[in-house]
């Protein structure tokens, strides 16, 4: 009993320090704002992200330093090779992904093909805008919903084949070694930046009945932290900065993996497995079935992506409606932008692009990034935000960590394993922190060495 109380005790002390630190990196930010120089701003925003995380940790006299020193040194190195590393006047790491946003708006080509033979004109948006006017040439449904049924088809077939399992494999053993993280939870985040956080947990659902609450936090936050190759190429597509886009997906593995350990340290022994061990079990049988399952998958995601964008644009237009009628001249845009400006700042946002931010933001939170990336691609409010501001915004509201995610995260994952289902939703709230969080620490590093 008494050495119960000490460690509460310890424990207490730790989380009243944690507060400490996080009041005083909001305070400099808030005060300082664009007078503090910006390694200075993304230090001490990092540092107070990273303050919230020991002060709601279930044990922070138990931290595992090591998963956390390797896991921000990785994301940092992963930063600095995007938007650090010179040779000369060039930037090899941000040429990279530049290139790879211009393979993906290729892709979108080959889907343009297909919905110009189906929808005809309507999935036409230069032929469409010259019969009904500038400005109206693009319908979403018939443009870019159309790329998801073929980038899933295609992923489809990429994962029938071992392409998607063979980059996963090498990608989490590398992180698994770096970080000390179990084969399971590492190599389920790993999928989640290729194909989503409704399937990523197939990959891992041998293992899923036998993980620890630690273990399912990773599992979980990693899919709200990234994803899936599908949404990415629509973002891509809608116009939001490829670079961006493409960064906080690839440095979302190992920065939600110990973020979650932060929050549930290791307490028994993980469902650790040699890469030996691994069997992934092939999901169709042949590529003409991976190739017909992957478009009907693409195509329910379409019809959910066109359904939610309704419901959630709907209550938008709801809540307005209520504010306005309750408090004239009160604006639920702006109202989202000061709340979480205080966000923005902790990302490495400043000024008046801390407010920005903050709004895009508030609108991936409660909604979803579908609506975020909207506004930041078509809205006239940031189109005079500038390079950098795009490209950090898009990082920024990029992954699936919302309100919605946790029930679908709940429900799917919860199919697999229905006797874990209360876990698994007692852990959702950690996840959709810890998902939300990693890219807020994306965002900082790329702001850290931009600056």
């Amino acid at each position: 009993m008494i050495v119960e109380k000490d460690v509460s005790r310890r424990q207490n002390v730790i989380r009243f320090m944690a507060f400490l630190i996080l009041l005083l990196c909001l305070g400099i930010l808030i005060v300082a704002d664009e007078s503090l120089p910006g390694v200075a701003r993304s230090i001490t925003g990092l540092t107070g992200i990273l303050a919230i995380f020991v002060l709601l940790s279930a044990a922070p006299d138990r931290l595992p330093w090591r998963c956390i020193s390797m896991g921000l040194l990785l994301q940092a190195i992963l930063a600095w090779l995007v938007v650090g590393f010179r040779v000369g006047d060039r930037r090899p790491g941000m040429e990279f992904f530049q290139a790879i946003g211009h393979g993906i708006e290729g892709l979108l080509g080959f889907s343009a093909e297909g919905g110009r033979m189906v929808f005809g004109i309507l999935a036409d948006p230069e032929k469409l805008q010259a019969s009904v006017g500038k400005g109206n040439g693009m319908i979403f449904a018939f443009t870019a919903l159309p790329t998801l049924v073929f980038i899933s088809s295609l992923s489809a077939v990429l994962y029938q084949v071992g392409v998607l399992q063979l980059v996963v494999g090498v990608l989490g053993t590398v992180i698994r070694r770096l970080l000390g993280t179990s084969g399971p939870e590492t190599f389920g985040c790993c999928a989640t930046v290729f194909i989503g956080q409704t399937e990523a947990p197939l990959v891992v659902k041998p293992f899923l009945a036998t993980m620890t609450r630690s273990e399912l936090l990773a599992l979980m936050a990693g899919g709200m932290a990234a994803m899936s190759g599908a949404m990415m190429a629509v973002y891509i597509g809608m116009g939001a900065d490829p670079v961006g886009v493409l960064a906080a997906s690839v440095m979302a593995a190992p920065c939600s993996l110990y973020l979650s350990k932060m929050l549930f340290p290791e307490e028994a022994n993980s469902s650790r497995a040699a890469p030996s061990e691994w069997k992934v079990e092939k999901m169709h049988h042949g590529i003409l079935d991976a190739l017909t399952a992957g478009a009907s998958e693409g195509m329910m995601l379409a019809l959910h992506v066109a359904a939610m964008l309704i419901a959630f644009l709907a209550l938008i237009a709801l809540l307005r409606y209520l504010l306005q009628a309750c408090l004239p001249g009160a604006s639920l845009d702006d109202g989202l932008a000061w709340l979480f400006r205080p966000v923005a700042l902790l990302a490495g946002f400043s000024g008046e692009d801390a407010l920005l931010a903050g709004r895009l933001l508030g609108k991936k939170f409660l909604t979803n990034e579908f609506i975020a990336y909207g506004d930041l691609t078509s809205d006239p409010m940031f189109q005079h935000s500038g390079d950098r501001f795009q490209s950090l915004a898009a990082c920024a509201i990029s992954g699936f960590a919302n309100l919605g995610s946790m029930g679908i995260q709940i429900g799917c994952i919860g199919a697999l394993v229905p006797e874990r289902r209360a876990l698994i939703a007692s852990v959702a709230p950690r996840a959709l922190l810890a998902g939300f969080a990693a890219t807020l620490i994306s965002t900082n590093l790329m702001a850290l060495f931009r600056a």
